[in-house]
């Protein structure tokens, strides 16, 4: 499809919401050299193009959707994409990434960067083919539930092969939260259904009959093959396939890292009925459902028979809304809990924020700081599953009060509204709330979730030495190297976020994209031998990296921000085989700053590193506006 670099289009298409046009340009060799694609690309274009202090939901901020250089090929969940902005949820720069089949229909219709600028004069949708865009009123779909849009919009436009990525009545609320959906998968965290709601964009259908060139199809193709036939007969795909991540509650409690009654327990002695023998018991299950191109299908799908929340049709729960709606609430209703991941599916938000902003204000109801008038009437007590779905469609619709604080600005904004100590338990970093992983018996997690660009993004490092020994051993209370192992995870996630691909299919799985075959598979993909060594590829990954915390610092964000609640800092766990421990900032933060060649107490990239990384106008940036001191 590009006459250019094999295995991308090359071409980004850019689309003036205010003036309803649109325009496609050629991606510079340079971009694509640089930054490789998906996060590296939402990185590169929000650095460049959304100014500093830009307000998340005004016409400056831009949402900038992107795929990689495996996005579409016959790597399993091939048709995901990422998608970059402001978060309207924390000021700070964000990336979501999606599973479905849209990111390949985008590349199918000719491109690899989609940016939104601007807002429409009214509700509009979007639909992309290889002819361009044509936009739509979207005035008859408000107030429509996301599936319900998907399906509008394929039978508006008499394609049913066209894919839709669109949000529901949270985004049209501007809930902070919100999130776009897609064939029931999210690009979940930091808002960005939020902004495509502030830009007046309802949905935007794609679809496409182009082919990526890759340099190698030949040997791509084949190693592709093997890779799936390996995982098929591998125990990891028996682990995953039945139940998905939710398989992994049962280990994370194990060891008192599956966060309990908002962080306040390291245990659940009611945990059974949410575990794999609990679920298996219920006899729920109908069927199984998965990603477009995936041999995984680590999605199900049940139904209640009868009861407060019967009903068909629920999608399985991943691991971290099992917690969030689960222990986190001290909730055991497997039921409930799929009434309420349905909620925040249906409207568009995301769950991990709901069901933790949930169980914060369960722990303010508890302590007396909020009341029934505060819910509309509702008794907010720990365990109290009617309530948690409740107060959960309270929040998506802007319901009631308590719903108000938090569909403006999760518990960070809920915390400054109710006052008193309540900021102490907010469980949040620069304004993103905590997915399930308690970082008190995670020292590197925690260190890496402390320095995240993002905040508490569970999909930013996950240092997987401590939780499995994986590459090595090593004590996961200890704060020794912890910033040689989160860096180490940095970089491993980027892998996925740029390539655009799937960990759950590829990540852990005996054949696996991993350090030593990625730049193989690029290589096929690419031919270009700048992404055929380790060390070439650790530099791009670095890049990114630098590039949205220069876009943080230059939006206000300090070393001060890297830091957790006062519960992880001076609150040792309850109970559990994580208890009695803290998460140690001081030594940990150094230890990271030094592993990443920031300056050891302000946590800004040394001019040498911007150099080395070639972004010497960031630097000069930095120095004009008095970040970087020489």
């Amino acid at each position: 499809m590009s006459d250019g670099i094999c295995g991308y289009t090359g071409r980004l298409l850019r689309v003036d919401l205010g003036r309803q046009a649109w325009s496609v340009e050629i991606i510079p060799d340079g971009v694509i050299r640089g930054y490789l694609g998906g996060r590296g690309f939402t990185a590169k274009y929000c650095y460049d193009e959304v100014p500093p202090g830009s307000d998340p939901v005004g016409p400056a901020n831009k949402l900038i959707f992107a795929v990689g250089p495996l996005t579409g090929t016959r790597m399993p969940s091939s048709g995901r994409y990422a998608v970059g902005c402001r978060s309207p949820h924390t000021g700070a720069i964000i990336r979501s990434i999606s599973g479905g089949g849209w990111g390949a229909m985008l590349r199918a219709a000719g491109f690899d960067i989609l940016i939104l600028e601007g807002i429409a004069p009214d509700w509009v949708y979007l639909s992309i083919t290889d002819q361009g865009v044509t936009f739509h009123d979207a005035r008859h779909l408000l107030g429509k539930l996301a599936e319900d849009t998907e399906a509008a919009i394929a039978h508006e436009l008499g394609n049913p092969r066209a894919k839709s990525v669109v949000i529901g009545p949270a985004g049209e609320k501007l809930v902070t939260f919100a999130c776009i959906q897609t064939e029931r998968r999210s690009a979940a965290r930091g808002g960005v259904g939020c902004v495509m709601g502030s830009k007046k964009v309802k949905g935007i259908a794609a679809f496409g009959a182009g082919k990526v060139k890759l340099f190698d199809q030949d040997r791509f193709d084949q190693m592709m093959k093997d890779h799936i036939k390996t995982n098929f007969k591998g125990t990891y795909y028996n682990r995953f396939h039945h139940l998905g991540t939710t398989a992994g509650i049962a280990h994370k409690h194990a060891i008192g890292i599956h966060p309990v009654k908002n962080f306040q327990r390291g245990f659940f002695e009611g945990i059974s009925p949410l575990l794999v023998p609990g679920i298996d018991a219920s006899g729920y299950k109908v069927k199984e459902s998965g990603c477009w191109n995936c041999y995984m299908q680590c999605g199900s799908v049940f139904d209640v028979p009868d009861g407060t929340f019967k009903g068909r049709g629920y999608e399985n729960p991943e691991y971290e809304t099992m917690w969030s709606f689960g222990a986190h609430c001290l909730n055991a209703d497997f039921a409930g809990l799929l009434a309420a991941n349905r909620i925040c599916d249906d409207f568009g938000v995301d769950s991990i924020t709901a069901g933790n902003a949930v169980g914060f204000l369960m722990e303010c109801y508890d302590r007396g700081y909020i009341t029934k008038d505060d819910l509309n009437g509702v008794e907010l007590t720990w365990g109290n599953v009617e309530a948690m779905v409740e107060v959960t469609r309270q929040i998506v619709t802007r319901g009631s009060r308590a719903g108000n604080w938090v569909a403006d600005g999760g518990v960070r904004n809920a915390a400054r509204v109710i006052g008193r100590d309540s900021a102490d338990f907010a469980m949040h970093i620069k304004g993103l709330e905590f997915a399930a992983y308690d970082p008190r018996g995670l020292q590197a997690f925690g260190v890496g979730q402390a320095t995240s660009n993002m905040g508490a993004h569970h999909q930013i490092c996950y240092p997987v030495q401590e939780l499995f020994g994986f590459p090595e051993q090593v004590d996961r209370f200890s704060t020794e190297d912890k910033g040689r192992h989160a860096v180490w995870s940095n970089r491993y996630i980027m892998i996925f976020d740029c390539a655009v691909a799937c960990g759950f299919p590829n990540a852990f799985t005996e054949s696996r994209l991993d350090f030593d075959s990625f730049p193989e598979w690029l290589y096929c993909a690419t031919g270009l031998e700048a992404f055929h060594t380790k060390a070439s590829l650790d530099a791009i990954y670095d890049r990114i990296w630098t590039v949205e915390r220069a876009f943080n610092m230059r939006n206000g964000f300090t070393a001060a921000d890297d830091t957790m609640p006062k519960r992880m800092l001076e609150e040792g766990m309850a109970d559990g085989k994580s208890s009695g421990h803290v998460w140690h900032r001081q030594p940990l933060l150094e230890d990271y700053y030094r592993a990443r060649r920031w300056d050891p107490t302000t946590g800004v990239p040394s001019r040498a590193l911007l150099h080395d990384l070639d972004l010497d106008g960031i630097a000069a940036d930095l120095a004009h506006d008095g970040i970087l001191q020489d």
